[in-house]
């Protein structure tokens, strides 16, 4: 018991830390797209700006170059000018010279502007393009790690759920089990005890009669000293019988079965319509014997939760299989409410039967199913499949 709630509270931790983990990497996940957004916004406004610095840059390299012709044009014009010796058109081609010369040093001044612009923006441009690229890597992959935890998470959370369920069938099993104990000691004190001490008395009231010499007395004494003993031998049996069946031993699963339909017969607590179809095979004996107390609750589950004394048990030893199937034509219940009943008041002593019915079938390999509905019974079906249990 200490194991399990070892285990259960070191799960629970886990699951906790586990918890912690993947919201953190689910916050900066956002944190981290969050960031890819703000670059990519950047780079695509950078790569406007680029796109429009080159085409001024376009336009100014042509006027640059436009304005050197018009420049060589007017030198040369103003050098024929002073072979003429023309004094008045060396002074209007010196003055659209110079004039060509300044917007010209202006417009390389603009080219060299604009290119150092080209260049700064084509960096910043390259470096945030691999901020981008290094952020959309790094949102991959913390989103790869976010869909790894949480799938981990969830199969911790079925760990927890199941650690816990096991705990809760360990200790009713553990309850079970004294409440089992009581029970036989409490038959074995009120009929084999009590009779015990009967036929002793009986005993001394026989030696009592065989000194007074009377014979008769000492008969009857006898006699109900014998008939005592034989009720002793009765219920002894039948502790022994209820512990385990000794027809499971010697005359295996479904003799045993129907010794059990009878019993509840003989005891007129129930009225169960038995059939067997098929050739018997024999069963693992731990299979058996948990077939056998996965019956014996759903019989126990009738007469106790059904409202009826009638039902049937179907037994089927096909090629395949043992198919059995319990029904009863009893109240009836919804199973899903009941399990959300169970759930809401963290208690699975509401579903602790049906619990303890589908984990011992299914440590037998079993497969146990259970459908019922409010006033149309109940239908418990075992299936074990036939296998080579060598």
């Amino acid at each position: 018991m200490e194991d399990i709630e070892k285990i259960s509270a070191d799960t629970l931790k886990l699951k906790e830390i586990y918890r912690t983990t993947l919201q953190t990497v689910e916050k900066n996940k956002t944190q981290m797209f969050s960031i890819s957004e703000a670059a990519r916004k950047e780079v695509d406004f950078q790569r406007k700006q680029l796109a429009d610095i080159k085409g001024k840059l376009i336009e100014v390299i042509a006027n640059v170059d436009y304005l050197e012709n018009k420049t060589q044009l007017g030198k040369q014009s103003l050098a024929a000018a002073s072979k003429a010796f023309s004094t008045e058109d060396m002074q209007d081609l010196y003055g659209e010279v110079a004039f060509m010369l300044d917007k010209l040093q202006y417009a390389r001044q603009k080219e060299e502007h604009l290119r150092q612009q080209r260049d700064e923006l084509e960096l910043s441009l390259r470096r945030l393009e691999g901020l981008l690229e290094q952020s959309e890597n790094m949102t991959l992959a913390i989103g790869s790690v976010a869909t790894y935890l949480s799938s981990q998470f969830n199969k911790i959370t079925q760990q927890v759920e199941f650690t816990q369920k096991c705990q809760s069938i360990g200790e009713h099993v553990i309850m079970a089990h004294e409440e089992e104990r009581k029970r036989i000691s409490r038959n074995l004190h009120d009929t084999v005890a009590q009779g015990l001490a009967a036929a002793l008395m009986q005993l001394r009231i026989c030696k009592l009669a065989l000194a007074d010499g009377d014979l008769e007395g000492t008969a009857h004494a006898i006699d109900d000293t014998s008939d005592n003993i034989k009720n002793c031998l009765s219920d002894t049996r039948q502790v022994i019988f209820d512990m385990r069946p000794m027809a499971l031993d010697d005359k295996g699963l479904a003799f045993a079965i129907h010794q059990l339909c009878t019993t509840h017969r003989d005891k007129q607590t129930l009225h169960i319509d038995y059939s067997l179809n098929g050739q018997e095979y024999p069963l693992p004996k731990h299979v058996e014997i948990m077939i056998y107390r996965t019956v014996q609750e759903s019989l126990s589950n009738i007469l106790h939760h059904s409202g009826q004394t009638k039902g049937s048990i179907d037994i089927n030893y096909a090629a395949n299989a043992l198919n059995i199937v319990i029904k009863d034509e009893g109240k009836g219940f919804d199973l899903q409410e009941k399990a959300d009943l169970a759930a809401e008041e963290g208690d699975s002593r509401h579903h602790f039967g049906l619990d303890f019915m589908k984990e011992g079938a299914r440590s037998a390999g079993a497969e146990l199913s259970i459908s019922s509905s409010p006033g149309k019974g109940t239908t418990v079906r075992i299936k074990v499949p036939r296998q080579d249990w060598a």
